[in-house]
């Protein structure tokens, strides 16, 4: 082994001490021959075995320059046209082939085709990694055990005498790629293996002898190496004494290498070569050139001056950094071993179409001062310095490398799919990210694809696509709140495609109303249900009318142009652009003629008018009524987290029209009832400022300052003004405030990021998340708050809440410890063997608090974190409360509870009831001849049809009626008679009311 070790130094010496590259491979092997036939006696160190291996070649070198005109006589006088094996050694040979062959042949699967793979075909380990859908360690570690069992066979056929097989070998190994495919052939015809094709026999022995190669030499590099390492953070960078225009790969290693002028060799921490690889060079965060690593881990250097680095940047993994010291010799990079994260995808089809990224916690400290060149082209191998992006191979595996052993972060799911169930490893966050405080291996993600819709825009009148139009929608299921759809953006070819929000259960009815938003659609509307559509999903070709194009231009009573003006088409709810300089601007979608058109600019009365297409209109506009409203710090601290609000009794804004700075529409109505918001919180301009306007005069206003977190710091009553004109308001805002701050820690005493932290008090609601240590900071406060209620959870762990926190300058580190919690899954069964359905089960735990699981899409009952402690679950229907323990491990339950009985409502029918009541059932249970608590269930909702209620009740006696509820009225009647029925278990009751 350290002869082994030694070879690549003694092949370097061997190529400084003569000039032609074969001779000095010739020498170096007679070397090794040499020792390993007769190694010295003693060696105590290895400054000592290099010395004796200098003599050994020296007296080599020395030998063969000695011999040189003696031999080139001999050959002059005994020239031949080509030189002779003699038959004896020709069949020696060509057995030796067929033995190493049918070694190979013989093996099992998958070593064999492993081995093939690699030197039949070729293909790198990376490669075989590839073809064969393995992780590239599992394919190093598949050769290597291949290359072990190839050797313990050899050793069997020669009665374990390995020498006896590996001396056999020299002569094959000594010989050129070329002279190896000619006499393999030769030996081949010969033996009579007709059978195979010529080409065939060629490929196979010249891949038979690559493995020979390896089993003599061991785990050696194809790269001379220095075996003295030089370990830096980032990996390995050797340093080999051979120049570079003497530097030649030998006969034995060669391989196809893009290099032409000085390079480096990049290798993995197994010292294989790193194949296809990204290497930036750079000075500073400058990019001097870039290149890819070729078949045998070489990279190109630039044409520039010492002292620059090498940025490596592998597929799926974090770059790493090497200092590149010298041009004129060559470096091996070598990549210090990391932690990984990999695992494979299951549970849809078509893995390898998928793209997955691998967020951190903590940006890549290499990667945080790169210029933009270089942040670009790390982009396109999907590398971020706090994300990477990898696609599965075809059966789903994926890989991320290069990570840190305290890495931590989150895997997302591809766009269009979500988690479908919690991962043994980590948390899932809403569906879309799984949560890691450790790289893992051979995790298992499952993924299930996302219910989505998908449409195309079409123009009516020309019939083409309608390009760039903002989608957006809300969808109302039935039995559930409505929900809005994230808003997506027509491609080129009109198409879009709509993922319905998590959790939808689509089995049951559902109706989607989509928008346009955008100035050329003019906010077309269209509605979809589900019982209308393919089950593929897709809404086909939906129609709008772009309608025609006009141009305003706007003016003051003076003549001078307003710019910054806006138009508004009534009907179609349609905004310009804001006026330029010119005061002119172009507003689309007009599909009347002519169509209603409001103007209104800060500082001026709106204006009503109307416009056509194709046409120019004039709009002029008076000074009307508005207020500017100032504010500033007294250090000269930004403004830029300041807002107002404005509250008042009745509405403000002249006109009628809906104008485009509008955020909330209140009639004169609502705003009688009380003093309340009159419009949402408006941000300062760059330098303080902010106009409103156009307004009525004569109005009573509370114009209110608001703090980065929603306090009030100032508020002033300011009256509009009656005649035409600005008036002012300006707050002096207070300079400096006091930030709340806490950490979030495991219970081990890690911080825990991504951790949500979630803040409530009168006014206020902040919601931050915690940094890569755990901390978390909000602010700053100008007053103190008081009666705060805080809520820290994070997948995986235990909810802590704290209530009646206050908020001041004096306010210490909040710290939060979280335990780690598990999910447990309840089924409720009665004793009939029958599934119950409750609306909620609770959890009471020793020491802790109470917890609450909802019916999950299965049936059961789903605690998403419940702590490892021992407690009991409770469930209560009716004031019938039962219970069952569990224990500090548990994660599924099986809870027996007592049979139940079912009441079916239904409304009679031709029944009327005021508009927006709500019908409820309302019953209560009769214990000894006494009514108890009342409890209903809403059978007719506003806006809804009326739909058949099951309840489900324990044994025993019932009180039911109608009740009807009026909210705007506050009237609350009884409807109907009072009906009494008795509820057995197991039995089911219909009742028609009222």
């Amino acid at each position: 082994q350290q002869l082994l070790a030694q070879m690549g130094w003694v092949r370097g010496l061997a190529r400084r001490l003569v000039t032609d590259p074969g001779l000095a491979d010739d020498i170096a092997q007679d070397a090794w021959l040499a020792a390993h036939s007769a190694p010295p006696a003693h060696v105590e160190s290895d400054g000592h075995l290099r010395a004796w291996l200098a003599v050994v070649v020296r007296n080599l070198v020395g030998k063969s320059g000695r011999s040189k005109s003696r031999r080139r006589g001999r050959e002059e006088r005994a020239a031949r046209p080509e030189a002779i094996e003699s038959s004896a050694e020709l069949v020696a040979k060509g057995a030796m082939h067929r033995d190493l062959t049918n070694c190979v042949m013989a093996l099992d699967e998958p070593y064999r085709s492993t081995l093939l793979l690699r030197y039949f075909e070729g293909l790198s380990t990376d490669e075989v990694a590839r073809r064969q859908q393995i992780t590239p360690a599992a394919a190093r570690k598949r050769l290597s055990r291949a290359t072990d069992k190839l050797r313990a066979n050899l050793d069997a056929e020669h009665d374990g005498d390995r020498s006896a097989w590996t001396m056999a070998l020299i002569p094959l190994i000594q010989t050129g790629p070329t002279a190896k495919v000619a006499a393999g052939m030769s030996a081949w015809v010969l033996l009579g293996n007709t059978a195979m094709s010529t080409k065939f026999v060629a490929l196979l022995i010249a891949a038979a002898l690559a493995i020979l190669f390896t089993l003599t030499r061991g785990s050696a590099p194809d790269v001379p190496m220095d075996v003295n390492l030089s370990q830096t953070e980032e990996g390995a960078v050797t340093r080999v004494e051979t120049s570079v225009e003497r530097q030649e790969p030998s006969a034995s290693t060669r391989l196809s290498v893009a290099a032409t002028g000085p390079y480096v060799v990049v290798l993995d921490h197994g010292g294989e070569p790193l194949v296809d690889a990204l290497v930036a060079f750079l000075v500073g965060a400058e990019l001097k050139g870039s290149t890819r690593t070729d078949t045998a881990g070489r990279a190109e250097l630039p044409g520039v001056s010492e002292g620059f680095f090498a940025l490596i940047a592998p597929r799926g993994q974090v770059p790493r950094r090497f200092a590149v010291t010298s041009t004129s010799e060559v470096q091996v990079l070598r990549l210090a071993r990391a932690a990984s994260l990999s695992g494979e995808v299951i549970g849809v089809d078509a893995p390898g179409a998928l793209e997955l990224a691998l967020s951190f916690d903590r940006p890549v400290a290499v990667l945080a001062d790169l210029g933009g060149q270089v942040r670009r082209l790390l982009a396109e191998e999907g590398i971020q310095p706090d994300e990477l992006m990898v696609r599965p191979d075809a059966s789903g595996g994926f890989h991320f490398g290069g990570l840190a052993s305290d890495w931590s972060g989150a895997l997302l799911a591809p766009h269009g799919t979500r988690i479908a169930e919690s991962p043994s490893h980590g948390a899932v966050f809403e569906g879309r990210e799984l949560l890691l405080l450790d790289p893992v291996v051979g995790l298992t993600l499952p993924l299930e694809r996302v219910v989505a819709l998908r449409g195309r825009v079409v123009d009516e009148a020309a019939g083409l696509p309608v390009a760039d139009l903002l989608v957006s929608g809300r969808l109302e299921v039935e039995g559930s709140r409505a929900q809005s759809v994230p808003q997506v953006t027509t491609d080129r070819g009109g198409c879009f495609r709509l993922a319905l929000p998590m959790g939808v259960d689509t089995r049951v009815p559902w109706r989607l109303r989509l928008r346009a938003d955008d100035a050329v659609a003019g906010g077309a509307t269209w509605s979809f249900e589900n019982g209308t559509l393919a089950s593929s999903g897709d809404l086909g070709d939906l129609v709008i009318d772009l309608g025609g194009v006009a141009t305003i231009l706007v003016q003051a009573t003076d003549g001078k142009p307003i710019e910054g003006a806006v138009g508004t088409l009534v009907e179609e709810r349609v905004h310009s652009l804001p006026t330029d300089g010119s005061g002119g601007a172009t507003i689309r979608g007009v599909r009347s003629t002519p169509a209603a058109l409001v103007v209104t600019a800060p500082g001026y009365a709106v204006a009503e008018t109307s416009v056509e297409p194709g046409l120019q209109q004039i709009v002029t506009l008076e000074a009307s009524r508005s207020m500017h409203i100032s504010v500033t710090r007294p250090d000269g601290e930004g403004v830029d987290d300041l807002h107002v609000q404005i509250l008042g009794e009745e509405r403000v804004w002249e006109g009628t029209g809906p104008l485009s700075w509008m955020d909330v529409e209140v009639t004169a109505r609502q705003a009688k009832r009380s003093r309340r918001v009159l419009e949402q919180p408006r941000a300062f301009d760059r330098d303080g400022s902010l106009e409103v306007g156009p307004l009525r005069g004569g109005v009573r206003l509370d114009v209110v300052l608001l703090g980065p977190s929603g306090e009030h710091l100032e508020s002033r009553l300011v009256v509009t003004p009656r005649d035409p004109g600005r008036s002012k308001v300006a707050f002096v805002a207070p300079s400096s405030g006091f930030r709340f701050s806490g950490t979030v820690r495991a219970i081990d005493g890690r911080g825990l990021p991504r951790a949500k932290v979630h803040i409530e008090a009168s006014g206020m609601s902040i919601q931050v998340m915690t940094g890569a240590d755990g901390g978390f900071s909000v602010g700053p406060f100008h007053a103190e708050v008081e009666g705060v209620y805080i809520e820290v959870s994070r997948p995986g762990f235990a909810l802590r809440q704290f209530r009646d926190v206050r908020f001041d300058e004096h306010s210490a580190l909040l710290e939060v410890a979280l335990e780690r919690a598990r999910r447990v899954e309840v089924e409720l069964v009665d004793t009939l063997g029958r599934r119950v359905v409750v609306p909620y089960l609770t959890a009471r735990l020793v020491n802790d608090g109470v917890y609450v699981a909802f019916k999950a899409d299965d049936g059961v009952y789903d605690f998403r974190a419940i702590p490892f402690r021992a407690g009991e679950i409770v469930m209560e229907v009716a004031g019938a409360e039962t219970t069952s323990p569990i224990d500090g491990t548990q994660t599924r339950l099986t809870m027996e509870v007592p049979a139940m009985g079912t009441i079916e409502v239904r409304l009679a029918a031709g029944a009327e009831f005021a508009k927006g009541a709500r019908v409820n059932v309302i019953w209560r249970r009769v214990v000894d001849g006494v009514a108890g608590e009342q409890q209903s269930k809403f059978l007719v909702t506003p806006g809804r049809s009326p739909r058949p209620l099951e309840i489900d009740l324990p044994p025993g006696r019932y009180l039911l009626q109608l009740e009807e509820r009026v909210l705007s009225r506050r009237s609350v009647e009884k409807i109907g008679e009072v009906h009494t029925i008795d509820i057995a278990a197991g039995e089911r009751h219909s009742l028609v009311l009222p």
